[in-house]
């Protein structure tokens, strides 16, 4: 069977990451429960809300264009894998992905609070059908680079690898490729298609 066919490898993928995938799934709840809890005792997080997602709202207001959204998601993005990536570079230091994703989690719960109460029933609409389902895409795509890459550590501890030939594996390289393609791909619709989209619908105007 090829390696590379889709199915085989999604298979193969969960069944070798299945733990860490727990465990991402626990650090994230945790993350959503910190977040509900800092909202509901008042805790000041308009100014937490996320760069893309205040961007995409300076869009919908017309004060902001398509490259504006673009730009800064994909640097939030790009920041994020740089960490992650940095993060699995020995196994050591891969629990700081679970912490990690954790925050992120938490982050987009205050996102979301914080624009269902600055923006009312219309931040609510907004909050459903937009922020919330693409961030979650985003933490998602993340867990699974972040996946990819605590793999390819811990093989590097459990063959003795030396440090440059844990990045000698060609699959390592393609997954690696891949996952910044999808979050690539990610943006692109986050920042020309569903902005337009959001803004085309009154009902979802700021």
């Amino acid at each position: 069977m090829n390696d590379y066919d889709f199915k085989y490898y999604i298979n193969d993928h969960f069944k070798n990451n299945a733990a860490r995938y727990y465990i991402i799934i626990f650090s994230c709840l945790i993350g959503v429960i910190v977040g509900i809890t800092f909202a509901i005792n008042g805790f000041s997080y308009v100014s937490l809300l996320g760069s893309g997602d205040k961007t995409l709202i300076s869009y919908i207001n017309g004060t902001a264009g398509y490259t504006s959204v673009f730009l800064s998601r994909i640097t939030n993005l790009l920041m994020c894998t740089g960490l992650i990536f940095v993060f699995n570079l020995i196994k050591q230091t891969a629990f700081l992905n679970y912490i990690f994703l954790g925050y992120q989690m938490c982050l987009v719960t205050l996102s979301v609070a914080a624009v269902m109460t600055l923006y009312s029933i219309s931040g609510i609409v907004n909050a459903i059908l937009f922020i919330f389902p693409i961030n979650i895409l985003n933490i998602c795509l993340l867990s699974f680079f972040a996946c990819i890459c605590m793999q390819r550590a811990a093989e590097v501890k459990k063959y003795n690898l030396k440090f440059g030939e844990g990045f000698s594996n060609r699959r390592f390289w393609i997954e690696f490729s891949l996952s910044l393609l999808a979050l690539f791909v990610l943006c692109l619709i986050c920042s020309f298609i569903f902005p337009l989209l959001i803004k085309s619908f009154v009902i979802v105007s700021y």
